[in-house]
């Protein structure tokens, strides 16, 4: 089965909400995500979103507006991110590593209406809460109590009957605000549209060669745009399966990716060197990986991860703010840089 999704898509169409509902209609029964011993349907996230999009336009969250998100991978987070982009608001998302420096600083620097956390990342925005702009609603998703003055709602009591009234949500309208890694100083925010983030899947897909038989191994958070654009986009846009995990972790990767039958990951290059490093080729023997993209590994690790396990690796270069505009050619790849020097033609 072809998908429609890849070439010839309009730019108004170019938003992760209804490339949702789309794949929702026609293979709504197919699996979408798997987090734990949860797993929920294409037709499962497309309600969930429709659910939370409601929850949030009835706490009276608008086109345009913010909700900053601080939560840890859960499916959870895909509806928020879904049901944000089919109302046309804003999602914030924050590191969970921040602390109550951070937070303050992020949340300062681009306002927002409403902030949806996780209990137990309650403690540090509780210790700055009181000197933000006024929210119209902080959202707990959990049991534990805010120690805070501030109204709040638990997530589990949002939800209502009445659907979300229609708004109109353009590929060039901004989906996401996501911040940059803040090497160089206090972290910035990148204004993302929702097409933006649909070209970075799109050549995701395109040069891994994903279809719809592929079940791709999402280690890493959420809150970053490599796990949206780069691992959770390329899954929806082909209909293909991903597999949700809260972190990396180097005992748990073979088994994860043979239990899950995997076919695909995303890797960084200390995550190679440790898998490398602590685990042998019996460890990846009789998975169904078969392709791996990501950036910064060496080309002895590169090389001798694609040797030892029989896996195809690809690499690029890129940003938060301008994507991968270039990737290592597949043929005859350079590894001591990326791209093909007798071409300047990027993937736009």
């Amino acid at each position: 089965m072809t998908t429609p999704f890849l070439s010839g898509l309009p730019l108004s169409q170019q938003v992760a909400a209804h490339i949702l509902r789309q794949q929702a209609q026609r293979i709504g029964e197919r699996v979408f995500a798997v987090c734990g011993d949860e797993r929920i349907t294409y037709a499962e996230a497309d309600r969930r979103a429709d659910r939370v999009a409601a929850a949030l336009h009835a706490l009276g969250i608008g086109k345009g507006e913010r909700v900053a998100l601080l939560l840890h991978n859960r499916l959870e987070y895909l509806d928020l991110w879904f049901g944000l982009s089919r109302i046309g608001a804003i999602q914030l998302p924050l590191n969970t590593a921040y602390k109550s420096a951070q937070l303050l600083h992020t949340l300062k620097r681009a306002p927002v209406a409403a902030v949806v956390v996780e209990d137990a990342l309650l403690p540090e925005l509780e210790t700055i809460i009181g000197q933000l702009a006024p929210l119209k609603a902080l959202v707990v998703l959990g049991s534990a109590q805010p120690r805070v003055k501030h109204k709040y709602l638990f997530y589990k009591d949002i939800f209502s009957g009445t659907p979300a009234p229609a708004v109109t949500v353009h590929g060039a309208d901004v989906g996401a605000i996501m911040n940059t890694s803040g090497t160089t100083g206090p972290s910035k925010g990148v204004l993302l549209s929702h097409a933006q983030q649909y070209i970075l899947g799109r050549n995701i897909v395109n040069d891994m060669a994903l279809t719809e038989a592929d079940v791709y191994y999402n280690c890493f958070p959420l809150f970053h745009n490599t796990a949206q654009a780069m691992i959770t986009l390329p899954v929806l846009l082909t209909g293909a399966r991903m597999v949700l995990v809260e972190r990396f972790s180097v005992t748990r990767f073979w088994s994860d990716v043979r239990v899950h039958g995997c076919t695909a990951f995303y890797y960084i290059g200390e995550t190679l060197r440790i898998l490398l490093k602590s685990t042998s080729a019996a460890d990846g023997a009789g998975s169904r990986l078969r392709i791996g993209w990501g950036i910064g590994a060496s080309a002895a690790d590169f090389t001798a991860f694609a040797s030892r396990h029989g896996v195809e690796m690809r690499t690029g270069y890129g940003s938060t703010e301008g994507n991968v505009g270039v990737y290592l050619p597949h043929d005859k790849p350079n590894l001591a840089s990326v791209g093909d020097r007798k071409s300047t033609r990027l993937n736009s």
